[in-house]
């Protein structure tokens, strides 16, 4: 019997192990150094266009995902030609001229449609609109988060234009689960959501069942899986890494947050004049547009693979954020690395009136806001100072609001929706319940049940507290009221529960 196991063990040869499948997407993939971009022929054969090797048929570069669909190719024969050429000159760099020019002309383009809060902002969309025609070369690549403070400021036109613009872009309104599990795997596109909301409970539990996705989706060789099969006994695992742009008034839940450029737009006022955005009239131009990005894209990649891999390059955007971890390596890195690989400046300065300077201003922006969210102890609001009193900023007018109420409050009792109403007549706006009342917790201030409902009952230290806190100093006659003591009006009210 030993001897007969020892002669079937002796059949199996290391040498027949079956080696680990590296397979490829065929509509965008970043395979051995070279960005491969999918051509479908008339016939209906694919082949792909790479940046090193020009046109070649995809069974050269590696075996095809299995779960490819008919994916939707941009490159066009005369796109085709125009890099062939290009390669049979032995081009030995990034053009930047050309990397420099496109991402200007991206810029302008959205400028022409879209009021940005800073110039700069039109400037990192351009950088990452020409990112989604590069990022499976990035080990991650950032979603955008488009808000505002109310309706009509530009978001869904934005997201439109973005759509239309980057690779494959699709732009979708309360997409599925399908969906997004899906369409990654088909062409590799982008995704742009519109009307991503949180704001009921209906909404918070649809948020749950994409949650994975948004927490894998933005991150190289991200996987969900999931069961399928008439007796869901097959594993399958989704591929869902790819840009998305997520767009909402509601704030967006910090595990998507964290993993987003954050954009708030504003209503665009009269003596703004932009160009009214009409789909039909800009389609030849965003295909040229479009034609230009996956030319610069393929002439590009490599120099900005090695502005990506360069470690002074990230060290630059730790000391200028002052930090590391995923804010840098996840978000700012793979924007950088576009237009670092045009720029004739080695270092990264704010200051500077370039693309980098531009990118950086963003950052630093960006990075501050959050930085005074988490610290939480002095600014009361949950939106940069742009944003408006119904849905919460740190504006001159959300200061009179705060200011208005803290003088109303030390009566005997308002509750809080009472309390918006006076205070909306008293500032001549609208200030919601919902944002007046976070805004006083902040600032320490909080309505308490007394006799079955929820009211305010204040005493006039915790009044002079928050006051501090916008930056007010207490008024002569809230001292004297208080007394030395400052026990007047501080005496415990029956029945109170907090």
């Amino acid at each position: 019997m030993a001897d007969h196991n020892h002669k079937e063990q002796s059949k199996l040869r290391a040498e027949d192990i079956a080696r680990p499948k590296s397979v490829i997407h065929p509509a965008l993939d970043w395979v051995n150094g070279q960005l491969v971009v999918g051509v479908v022929f008339k016939n209906g054969d694919r082949a792909a266009l790479t940046s090193k090797d020009g046109l070649v048929e995809i069974e050269k570069i590696g075996l095809v995902c299995e779960r490819d669909g008919k994916f939707e190719s941009p490159v066009t024969p005369e796109m085709a030609e125009q890099f062939i050429a290009y390669l049979a000159t032995n081009p030995t760099s990034c053009p930047r001229e050309d990397l420099n020019a496109l991402l200007l002309e991206l810029a302008e383009y959205f400028n022409q449609f879209v009021v940005f809060p800073e110039r700069h902002w039109s400037r990192v969309m351009a950088s990452w609109t020409l990112g989604t025609y590069l990022y499976p070369m990035f080990q991650a690549y950032p979603y955008l988060w488009l808000t505002s403070p109310a309706p009509g400021c530009g978001k869904s036109l934005l997201g439109q234009i973005l759509a239309n613009t980057s690779f494959n872009g699709e732009f979708m309104a309360s997409p599925t689960e399908a969906n997004m599990f899906h369409l990654p795997e088909q062409n590799r596109g982008v995704q742009v959501w519109d009307e991503v909301e949180f704001a009921n409970q209906v909404e918070k539990s649809r948020f749950q069942s994409v949650k994975a996705i948004l927490l894998n989706g933005y991150r190289n060789g991200g996987v969900v899986p999931r069961q399928v099969g008439n007796s869901w006994d097959k594993q399958v695992k989704y591929h869902v890494y790819c840009p998305r742009v997520l767009i909402g008034l509601s704030r967006l839940p910090e595990t998507a947050r964290q993993r987003s450029i954050e954009l708030t737009l504003q209503k665009r006022k009269s003596e703004q004049e932009v160009k009214l955005y009409r789909i039909d009239d800009q389609a030849a131009e965003e295909t040229r547009l479009r034609t230009k990005c996956v030319l610069t894209a393929l002439k590009c990649a490599h120099g900005i693979n090695q502005c990506y891999k360069d470690d002074k390059l990230r060290r630059d955007i730790e000391a200028l954020l002052g930090m590391a971890g995923r804010e840098v390596d996840d978000i700012w890195l793979p924007v950088f690395a576009v237009v670092t690989a045009c720029s004739p400046h080695s270092e990264i300065d704010s200051a500077q009136d370039s693309l980098v300077g531009d990118l950086a201003k963003a950052a630093l922006q960006l990075t501050e806001f959050r930085a005074d969210q988490i610290s939480g102890d002095t600014s009361p609001f949950p939106r940069p100072a742009t944003a408006s009193c119904s849905e919460g900023g740190a504006s001159e007018e959300a200061h009179d609001a705060l200011v208005a109420a803290l003088d109303i409050v030390p009566g005997e009792g308002i509750g809080p929706s009472d309390l918006a109403k006076v205070v909306s007549k008293r500032v001549k706006r609208e200030v919601t319940t919902q944002w007046l009342s976070k805004g006083l917790a902040r600032l320490g201030i909080r309505a308490v049940k007394y006799n079955g409902r929820r009211v305010f009952i204040v005493r006039l230290s915790e009044i002079q507290e928050a006051q501090v806190k916008l930056g007010i100093a207490p008024s002569f006659a809230q001292e004297a009221e208080t007394g030395q003591q400052g026990q007047e009006g501080q005496q415990p009210f029956e029945n109170v529960e907090t």
